[in-house]
This record gives structure tokens, C-alpha cells and sequence, in this order.
């Protein structure tokens, strides 16, 4: 039994980076993650990367395009509707460097890094507050300040 047994947590970008990291290092200690990325075809690899390396077979994927608030608002509602418990939610997706625009309309990088976190917190937030202790854990970088 790992310290975390029971326990749900969600984590968004988590295929590659500090979001890789924390969703292998959340399972090996014995948590239910659920990784929340764009591409599926690129998470099922981390996936079972995390799955052989750590023994925990709950694991999971959530479509999730932070970029695009009616998949944000799919993905919650999909989380929901599993009827899942939710402990924690680490926000870790983001982008820097690139430009562009959301499907909305937003500039890319405060779509994507801000108002898509924000919205997927408020519709995950009564279900975080069921667990009793449920949290938020939101990552920054400083990588838009590299040239």
C-alpha cells in the first residue's frame, strides 16, 4: 500500500516535463492518476512508461486541450460523469514562446496557460470540495523570460 492509496489526482500536460514527473512520482506513491493532455497517442507511451516503472495500475487518460474551452469543458464533464472522487488538481499545462490565438479568440499563451486552467478549477472545484481536502496545485515556469 503507497501513501497516497485512495487518493485521486488529476494533472494537466502531464506527458511530458514537470507534468511527466509528477503523475510517475504521484502513482509510484500509490495514487489514482488520471493524465489530462491533447493527445491521446502521445500519453498512452507515458502511460505505460509510468504503469511498468511503478506497478500502479491506476492510471488514466482525459482529453484535454487547454487551448480550446469547450474541450475544457468536455473534458470536466466527462471527469464528472465517471462519478470519480478528486483529491487534487495540479494545473501544469502551459506554453510559452508561441503565438497565436485559441479557438475563442484569446492570445495563446493566456488562453492556454490562465483562462483554461481557471475554467477547468471552477467546474472541478465542487468535486474537489467533496473530498473533503481537495487542492489545487498550480505550476508556473519562468521560461517566458529565456530568449
Amino acid at each position: 500500500m503507497g501513501a497516497l492509496d485512495g487518493k485521486t489526482f488529476l494533472v494537466t500536460g502531464a506527458n511530458t516535463g514537470i507534468g511527466r514527473a509528477t503523475a510517475h512520482e504521484l502513482a509510484h506513491r500509490g495514487g489514482r492518476v488520471v493524465l489530462a493532455c491533447r493527445s491521446e497517442e502521445k500519453t498512452r507511451p507515458v502511460m505505460e512508461d509510468i504503469v511498468s516503472r511503478t506497478g500502479n495500475k491506476d492510471v488514466d487518460f482525459l482529453p484535454l486541450d487547454l487551448a480550446d474551452l469547450d474541450s475544457v469543458r468536455s473534458a470536466a464533464r466527462e471527469f464528472l460523469h465517471r462519478g470519480e472522487r478528486l483529491d487534487v488538481l495540479v494545473n501544469n499545462a502551459g506554453l510559452a514562446g508561441q503565438r497565436g490565438q485559441t479557438k475563442q479568440g484569446f492570445e495563446l499563451a493566456f488562453g492556454t496557460n490562465h483562462l483554461g486552467h481557471f475554467l477547468l478549477t471552477d467546474l472541478l472545484l465542487d468535486r474537489l470540495r467533496q473530498s473533503g481536502r481537495g487542492r489545487v496545485v498550480n505550476v508556473s515556469s519562468d521560461s517566458h523570460y529565456s530568449p
